[in-house]
């Protein structure tokens, strides 16, 4: 008789495999847990082991499903655990009591449910217990493991008191035991603690009083107690507690008054406290210090929903370092002191709902970080406010009518907001004032008539809205304007001929809207114009010469309306001029040699993006191919040779290799983020590559267009972009910008495309060796390297290697950093360099 061959499988391997045949596996991770591998289990995936026996089981983020099975006993070298972000259920295995040589147990962000086995206790070896998020209930065990230094409970739904024997874990330097259900008093035996470091009790049931030995617990740093009952006075030594950065005890019953130690330093500790959260509390007052003086590094300061009355205290205007200051619902009285502003780092005031009278101090406006400013609810006179700026707030809605009854407002700036509606007629009310910014809203409708009430303006901007109809003739009688933006709306009609009455109009731009008919040539008479922007619309005929009075003119645009006829010859009286845009019209004739006596001219641009030039051109510039008809220098076009028909040539693409020195092609404004280039000796745009042959067209389908999206970084020698072709080959591109790069540089550009690459490959290897992991946070090496999250932090090792940078001006901003890490804008309007038209307003 024939016995089957069968194997002996170890117990570790048994005991992994039952837990394995409990579970819902979605995504296959647990597939190659097969016990017939080499070295199973310890080649199996999420495994590691040491001597040969299983010494970690890290499972995060897996989808895994359904309940581990009783069989952790036979994992006797089990010191580190990680399952957490699953699906896992039912109750925690007492087996696991059983590991004894356990360190670090993570089951957070799972549905585990029933009560904590109170054999956890044998763990003696277990340094982390995190059972964060989960559905455990019940009383916690009276012992816990005595080697814990971090205890994270918090959103379950534990009940019963907090147990005293907690402070029996000498070593603890975090407890977390928010969102529960914990009742009773907080356990003063917790000024035991010295390593303690963070305590977190926020939104359980406690009551009682604040103990006062929590003053005895020396190394905290972070004391959170939001959302219970508690009540009595706060005790004034916890505020002195020499390493203390944080308390937070809103929605709670203190009552009494806001010790001295809450706000300035009475220790003979530095100061340490940042930010202190009392509000929703029943205080009635605030001491302040005996001295006057208050040193302090205090950031945040919330007391709100409280019973403080009185004047504002003087002191609390020493605190320059004030960031946030919340005081609203309380009864104070009397008036905002003007040394408010002396607070100049202040973001936000908020005194709403109080008794405050009489007016807002002018000093106010020295508050100049002040993001959001909240005064409702009071008795002030606002009517003496000259100056308004709400600009980059998340405001929306019309208009408030209170607002257009400032009628000392001098500066108004409620730009980059979200406010939407009609401008409304009452503007006109505000006659005193000079600046008026309003661009970056969503305001629609006509621009009203009434602005030709406001004869001291200097300033309007209404760009970036959805304003339509024609130009108010009442804008050309207001005798002060210097500067008018209302580029990127929908406005139509002529351009007003009664701007030439504007004798101090600098600045003028119309671009990106529906006008129509001629260039009014009695602009010429706006003899201070520095700026005229008329590009992106439909306006016809020739260019008035009459714009050459205009000596001070600096940047002319013009592109993309229907212009036809000839380039006027007394362009070049200009002599200011560094920047002439006449691209995408139908100009015909001769380019004026006169333009070259144009000696501040930086930027010419008479072309789009089609690519085109005479065959017999061998050093093209590449500024006229969308104005066919031009001709002469210093365009390659020969006139006689255009009249005769000379047969022109379209360039698709352009292979090459090595580098060579670029002339300066002028950038031109583009609609969209890709119609950069940068211009070689030859006319076109030059693809370089070291070995490889591949067309222009082939990249730019390969990075979509270049695309903001496949961005990989930034350096001021331009973007780089990741281009996938259509065989697999994944490259990383860098798209020089115009000007001229060497040769050695331009090699050190290109080697460093791929520096970057290799050493994210050595750190990936060497972390796989366990080799610095000494380096590491303890969180990340309980990434899986076959997951997302190690990939992501590959991620983030090869932009820290960007920040790191030899020459400052080739590490990113913060917001290409995010921008890398999250593989989108982090705004809407944020300006990318690529795009030549994210301009600031003039305003």
């Amino acid at each position: 008789m024939i016995q089957p061959i069968s194997y002996h499988q170890n117990p570790e391997t048994q005991a992994l495999t039952s837990i394995k045949q409990n579970l819902h596996d979605p995504l296959g991770a647990l597939t190659g847990w097969d016990p017939t591998t080499p070295l199973a289990p310890c080649d199996w995936r999420g495994v590691f082991c040491t001597n040969n026996r299983v010494a970690e089981l890290r499972l995060p983020r897996l989808q895994l499903r359904g309940q581990l099975s009783d069989q952790f006993a036979s994992l006797t070298s089990l010191r580190k655990i990680s399952l957490r972000s699953n699906f896992f259920n039912g109750t925690l295995p007492h087996s696991l009591a059983k590991c004894t040589l356990l360190r670090a147990v993570f089951l957070q962000y799972n549905s585990f449910s029933g009560n904590l086995p109170p054999e956890i206790s044998n763990l003696t070896n277990l340094q982390v217990l995190n059972i964060a998020q989960n559905r455990f209930s019940g009383e916690i065990p009276r012992s816990l493991p005595v080697s814990l230094k971090y205890l994270d409970l918090s959103s379950n739904t534990f009940s019963g008191s907090i147990p005293p024997s907690v402070s029996d874990l000498a070593q603890l330097q975090l407890i977390n035991l928010s969102y529960n259900q914990f009742s009773g008093s907080i356990p003063a035996s917790f000024g035991q603690l010295q390593g303690l470091e963070y305590l977190w009790l926020d939104y359980n049931v406690l009551e009682g009083t604040l103990p006062s030995a929590i003053a005895n617990c020396s190394s905290l740093v972070h004391f959170s107690a939001n959302g219970n009952s508690l009540g009595g006075l706060i005790p004034a030594a916890i505020g002195e507690l020499p390493k203390l950065q944080v308390v937070s005890l809103s929605e709670n019953k203190f009552v009494g008054a806001v010790p001295t130690s809450m706000f300035c330093n009475v220790s003979v500790y530095p100061p340490s406290l940042r930010i202190v959260q009392l509000g929703f509390n029943g205080f009635s007052g605030v001491v302040g210090p005996d001295s006057g003086d208050c040193f302090s590094v205090l950031q945040v300061l919330d007391l709100q929903e409280n019973h403080i009355r009185g004047v504002f205290p003087l002191w609390l205007t020493r605190v320059v370092t004030l960031k946030l200051l919340d005081v609203s619902r309380n009864l104070f009285s009397g008036v905002v002191p003007a040394e408010i502003g002396n607070l100049s780092r202040l973001e936000e005031l908020k005194m709403a709902g109080n008794g405050f009278r009489e007016v807002v101090p002018v000093e106010i406006q020295q508050c100049r970080s002040l993001q959001v400013l909240d005064l409702h609810g009071n008795d002030l006179n606002l009517t003496g406010l000259e100056t308004l700026d709400l600009g980059g707030n998340g405001l929306n809605g019309s208009l408030p009518d209170e607002v257009m009854g400032l009628n000392n407002l001098t500066t108004l700036d409620l730009s980059g907001n979200g406010f939407s509606g009609e401008i409304p007629a009452t503007i006109g009310n505000l006659n005193r004032v000079m600046f008026l910014n309003l661009s970056g809203n969503g305001f629609s409708g006509k621009i009203p008539s009434s602005f030709g009430n406001l004869l001291r303006l200097s300033t309007l901007d209404l760009s970036r809205q959805n304003l339509s109809g024609e130009l108010p003739s009442e804008l050309a009688g207001l005798p002060n304007l210097q500067v008018i933006a209302l580029q990127e709306n929908m406005l139509s009609g002529d351009v007003h001929e009664g701007f030439s009455s504007l004798s101090g109009l600098r600045y003028l731009n119309l671009s990106s809207n529906g006008f129509s008919g001629l260039i009014p040539p009695e602009l010429g008479n706006c003899s201070n114009l520095e700026t005229l922007e008329l590009q992106s619309n439909s306006l016809t005929a020739n260019i008035p010469g009459d714009l050459s009075r205009l000596l001070h003119l600096k940047v002319l645009d013009l592109g993309r309306n229907n212009l036809s006829g000839e380039i006027p010859n007394e362009i070049s009286k200009c002599s200011s001029l560094s920047s002439l845009s006449l691209y995408s019209n139908h100009l015909s004739g001769s380019i004026p040699e006169s333009l070259s006596n144009l000696s501040n001219l930086t930027s010419l641009d008479l072309s789009a993006k089609q690519l085109e030039w005479a065959d017999s051109c061998q050093s093209c510039t590449n500024l006229w191919p969308d104005n066919p008809r031009l001709c002469g220098k210093p365009s390659p076009r020969n006139c006689a040779a255009i009249e005769g028909g000379n047969r022109r040539k379209k360039v698709d693409s352009v292979d090459c290799c090595g580098s060579g020195e670029k002339k300066r092609s002028p950038a031109r404004p583009s609609s969209n983020g890709s119609g950069g280039r940068g211009s070689t000796d030859n006319g076109g745009p030059k693809l370089v590559m070291f070995n490889n042959k591949i067309t222009l067209a082939e990249t730019i389908e390969a990075a979509r267009q270049f695309d903001e999206e496949n961005v990989l970084s930034r350096t001021r020698y331009g973007l780089v972009f990741k281009a996938c072709y259509t065989d697999g080959m994944v490259l990383s591109v860098r798209r020089l910008p115009d000007g001229s790069l060497d040769e050695n540089m331009f090699r050190k550009e290109a080697e460093f495309l791929s520096k970057d690459e290799d050493i994210v490959k050595w750190v990936k290897k060497q972390l796989q060796k366990g080799q610095i992991t000494e380096l590491l946070e303890p969180g990340l090496l309980e990434l899986d390297p076959e997951s997302s999250e190690w990939e992501e932090f590959l991620l983030g090792v090869k932009v820290g290697l960007l920040c790191t940078a030899p020459d400052p001006l080739d590490r990113p901003t913060m917001p290409d950093i995010v921008f890398m890490l999250e593989g989108c804008r982090v705004g809407p309007d944020i300006p990318s360099s690529a795009d030549p038209t994210s301009q600031p307003s003039p305003a």
